[in-house]
């Protein structure tokens, strides 16, 4: 899982599960089973998982069963690394150990240190405490990590969240400045209509009172045209005497 994490967040997007590294279980055996004994004088065996439909899919999680009693039974020299870890765990013959730390002066130290742990039992606790101290300090920076991840997470999440609520402040501030706008508009529209409505009823007035003198002069021309008549009238009465 850290290098799930681990990895996860360094290629981010680019990730793939390819780029994990197989995670190897080893377990070591006093007394192997009798499945293990079976297939004697092998005594490495690498767990191999396939598909029943033939894929080929590479896990990342491999185990590996050794038989340190098989390995123990058997008659070799120690001319390998592997063989001197293996020896290291499975032999407690003076001889043996002897062979091992002249030819692998790496393991003297392991040596004195269980010699010394058998001689005070308490150092060992000591050192599996400090182990266990170890483990719970990965454990609390491992978890440390998980919530620091967690944490920038959720505010990359607030952080798109804020975009996205200044995006809508912004297209509300300019909705509500069209509003604002048309409402202006709309108000010296209507300021106009009264205007054009004044000057309408003011043209009408004019109107009206042109009609009225216009009936005024139309009866005082038949008035005047009524009197010349009478004249013209009383003229030819009068040239025909």
């Amino acid at each position: 899982m850290r290098q799930y994490n681990r990895v996860k967040s360094v290629k981010k997007k680019k990730f793939s599960y390819r780029d994990m590294k197989p995670v190897y279980m080893i377990i070591l055996m006093e007394q192997s089973a009798e499945e293990f004994l079976n297939v004697y004088p092998a005594y490495i065996h690498r767990q191999h998982t396939v598909m029943d439909s033939g894929a080929d899919i590479q896990f990342l999680q491999k185990a590996i069963y050794i038989s340190l009693d098989t390995f123990h039974s058997m008659e070799h020299n120690i001319n390998t690394e592997l063989d001197a870890w293996l020896t290291f765990f499975s032999s407690d013959d003076p001889d043996t150990i002897v062979k091992l730390v002249n030819q692998y002066p790496q393991f003297r130290d392991m040596y004195l240190d269980i010699v010394e742990f058998r001689r005070d039992p308490r150092r060992l606790i000591n050192m599996y405490s400090e182990a266990l101290a170890i483990m719970d300090r990965n454990t609390v920076e491992y978890m440390c990590e998980k919530m620091k991840k967690e944490i920038d997470q959720q505010k990359e999440v607030l952080k798109e969240q804020q975009k996205e609520m200044n995006a809508h402040e912004c297209m509300i501030s300019e909705q509500k400045s069209t509003i604002s706008e048309q409402k202006s508009t709309i108000s010296e529209q209507k300021s106009t209509i009264s205007q054009q409505k004044s000057t309408i009823s003011q043209q009408e007035s004019t109107i009206s009172q042109q009609e009225s003198t216009i009936i005024r002069q139309k009866k005082e021309i038949e008035e005047k045209d009524a009197i010349i008549a009478a004249m013209q009238a009383e003229l030819e009465r009068i040239q025909g005497k």
